[in-house]
């Protein structure tokens, strides 16, 4: 073990889904089809029950100025106003690095995304047509962060291929109160587990008999005596249904003094009302009068990532009058288990998690594991199993153990781009529930989105569950290249270049970000 210089812990999700599935935090489409971040943050943001406060002007990008070393929530909205000469249907909003912790923006008064914003890697989103007013629009960034130190590093600006407008500089910032309770990270493991789980959530917390053959439990419970099982870590469902004698005509609280280990999130009639990540912190959650019913469905997803877990304490649901204990009889389920290990790397070795290095692997009490053998087979048949934990890997791999190294300076060793990539003239990708086979002479850009990618066509587009730096990797390098962090073109393709506006076709363009003007142009010279 001496010879080992660090450790780091990951946490790999494995084994008996048995769920149908869509992914918790994916790109959609279909900007409807996804309202339950857009709901939970109007409901922190601009609910009347907040307390508002104006502080001032604070510089973006920058450092917000006050540090926060209890790692308490704060919820902070960032608003400035900008003039646009020429809106139209090609906006895309430019996050060149993304800040700390998450949020979410809207352009007159108008989410742009049904999305967290939880990456400090950038952010790239097309606006939607009908937002954007010629003349006067106001941008708001809806911010929650618990880090000790808040930052927004990097450029943001829009642009439309006609002009580009950079919103840095002064924004106006107010602190939302009264509500940071529901929502609270004070994470001990490191990771926001249910964002990478790889099913629909929304089928538990709808009202349906999807727990008709569940067992039962009252609070408060450990996960382990309710399986028998000391060792048992992963994600529950626990449901109930509350009944009062009449519709409800004011909030409640519904308050767990002892806390949950480790996470939750809680939700009222499919409405998400809160969640923490915080095995010793009390859950006291305020339930909005516009939520509750006379008969109301609340449900618990639990994760336990190591160790006792469960509901530590009785449940107890009040407003100003009165205070009903509903400990008992909730239904139960497990969806999904989890595995832990260590990971033990040498630091002489450079290579990445994904090369041949010198990487060993035990779980917490320290047995030596084969990596082999944590791509365990799904005992149920479903196929996903072992495509989560490769994803869970990657990005375990890439945010809590290896440091990030800009693309630009690995474009000059890109060893490890696909050899098949440039001995073929094509491409299969999986979209839209099929395979699909892609020239590479069809392919106009890639455009990074998040974990997606859209892959824009001559007379289609794709959209991929992919991130850019990966997809690059099957397509042949000497034919597509970077012009922004969020977009890559085929070279193949240019029709024109007029200052930092390359056109792919006559109604095609994208705009070459500063930093990639001076590569793009020596490239072509080259060429």
């Amino acid at each position: 073990m001496k010879k080992f210089d660090f450790i780091k812990i990951l946490f790999f999700l494995v084994l008996t889904p048995g769920l149908g599935c869509t992914f918790l935090y994916s790109q959609t489409t279909e900007f409807e089809d996804n309202m339950e971040f857009i709901n939970f943050y109007s409901y922190l943001f601009f609910n009347e029950r907040s307390e508002n406060v104006y502080q001032g002007t604070l510089q973006l990008p920058g450092n917000f100025p006050k540090p926060n070393y209890d790692l308490k929530t704060n919820l902070i909205s960032f608003t400035k106003n900008f003039t646009l000469k020429y809106p139209n249907a090609n906006a895309s909003l430019i996050i060149e690095n993304g800040f700390s912790d998450q949020g979410m923006i809207l352009i007159n008064g108008k989410f742009i995304d049904s999305q967290v914003i939880n990456s400090s890697e950038g952010y790239t989103q097309t606006l939607p047509a009908d937002i954007l007013n010629e003349g006067s629009n106001t941008i708001s960034l809806l911010a929650i962060f618990h880090s000790p130190l808040w930052s927004f590093n990097g450029d943001i600006y829009i642009e439309n291929g006609l002009e580009q407008i950079y919103l840095n500089g002064d924004w106006d910032y107010t602190e939302h109160k009264n509500l940071e309770n529901n929502f609270q990270r004070r994470p001990t493991q490191g990771l926001d587990v249910l964002s990478f789980i790889d099913f629909d959530l929304k089928q538990y917390t709808a009202k349906s008999s999807i727990d008709r053959d569940w067992s039962k439990t009252d609070f408060p419970v450990t996960i382990e005596s309710l399986y028998n099982n000391k060792n048992l870590n992963g994600t529950f469902c626990f449901r109930k249904t509350i009944t009062f004698n009449e519709q409800p005509t004011e909030d409640y609280f519904l308050s767990i003094s002892k806390g949950i280990d480790d996470y939750d999130r809680f939700y009222v009639n499919g409405m998400l009302v809160g969640s923490t990540d915080c095995f010793s912190c009390r859950r006291h959650y305020r339930i909005p009068k516009e939520y509750l019913q006379k008969e109301n469905l609340f449900t618990f997803f639990v994760v336990d990532k190591d160790g006792p877990g469960g509901i530590s304490g009785p449940i107890f649901l009040n407003n100003k009058e009165r205070s009903i204990d509903i400990s008992n009889q909730w239904s139960f389920t497990k969806l999904q288990e989890m595995q832990m290990l260590v990971t033990l790397k040498n630091t002489n070795d450079e290579n990445s998690f994904f090369t041949k290095s010198d990487f060993k692997f035990y779980d917490l009490t320290g047995n030596e594991l084969s990596f082999d053998n944590l791509l365990v087979k799904d005992t149920e048949g479903v196929a996903f199993g072992g495509i989560l934990l490769l994803t869970v890997v990657a990005i375990a791999g890439i945010f809590i153990f290896l440091y990030y190294k800009p693309l630009r300076k690995e474009k000059p060793q890109q060893e490890q781009k696909s050899k098949d990539a440039d001995n073929h003239k094509f491409i299969f990708i999986r979209a839209d529930r099929a395979d699909h086979k892609v020239y590479f002479s069809d392919i106009l850009s890639v455009e990074g989105k998040k974990d997606y990618v859209k892959l824009k066509l001559e007379s289609k587009s794709y959209l991929i569950r992919k991130n850019l730096k990966t997809f690059l990797k099957d397509l042949p390098e000497a034919q597509f290249e970077r012009i922004s962090k969020s977009v890559a073109i085929n070279l193949e393709k240019i029709s024109k270049i007029e200052k930092n506006i390359i056109y792919l076709n006559s109604d095609t363009y994208h705009i070459i970000s500063k930093s990639y003007v001076k590569d793009i142009n020596e490239l072509l010279i080259n060429k």
